[in-house]
């Protein structure tokens, strides 16, 4: 049986390869989501993200927290040899670590021109604009953080993985919410959303069977009641942390 120990160092070890993989363009990478259902489809830039993300879980009775992470092996990341990593650690657990770092891909994003709270002005996470909205859904309270472009893909921006870490440890087993708003590119102008999300958002070609629609429903009133406007967000998904006794 897993420790909240190696729970955390399993998390965070795939979190580090993904980042890399994804980053970095090294000789492997994570399937495109368009070629594999088990990649969310809201984001297109690369299977696994974003992450952490309960789209990436299973409901489960016999957990704390009521959800099991399920990555199939064909989502994971791949050695040079195309053999994925083995997903069996992480399904094991209720949920995400409360340490991982938050990560997304929004292609030709400028953080400066976004004005993304650095590691210098933690407090900026916090403003009511704040590009980026980290949410604990239950009390609806911000949580702070900082975020970064990674440094690894400087080279590569439209490879580069946005990092968003929060200040403090989440709560475990609690559910957040992430919203990303006014993502701006380096001559200023807004990102448009993936169209998948948008679909999400305005209903607009949402075939009204899809499984996933009441779960971004929750998601966006979520949001709304925190002061954030649906129609401002470029991506919003939602994630829970492991209750750490699995």
């Amino acid at each position: 049986m897993p420790t909240p120990r190696r729970l955390r160092l399993a998390v965070s070890a795939l979190v580090t390869v993904s980042a890399v993989l994804l980053g970095s363009g090294a000789a492997a990478a994570p399937p495109a989501p368009a070629a594999n259902r088990s990649c969310d489809p809201i984001d297109p830039a690369a299977c696994l993200l974003p992450f952490p993300n309960d789209y990436f879980t299973v409901p489960d009775r016999s957990t704390p927290t009521g959800k099991r992470v399920r990555f199939a092996a064909s989502a994971m990341p791949a050695n040079v040899l195309g053999v994925p990593i083995d997903p069996a650690e992480w399904n094991r657990q209720d949920g995400f670590s409360p340490g991982s770092p938050i990560l997304a891909r929004v292609p030709g994003l400028d953080a400066t021109r976004t004005r993304i709270a650095p590691v210098t002005d933690v407090a900026r996470s916090l403003a009511p604009d704040a590009p980026i909205v980290l949410l604990d859904a239950r009390t609806g309270r911000r949580t702070p953080y900082w975020a970064e472009l990674d440094a690894h893909a400087a080279g590569n921006p439209d490879r580069q993985v946005l990092i968003i870490r929060p200040a403090v440890a989440l709560t475990e087993g609690a559910r957040y919410v992430v919203g990303l708003r006014g993502m701006r590119d380096g001559d200023g102008a807004l990102i448009p959303a993936p169209m998948a999300f948008r679909s999400y958002v305005t209903g607009a070609g949402l075939d009204r069977r899809d499984p996933r629609a009441p779960q971004m429903k929750r998601i966006l009133a979520d949001l709304t009641r925190a002061g954030v406007k649906r129609h401002s967000l470029y991506l919003a998904w939602d994630f829970t942390v492991a209750a750490g006794t699995v």
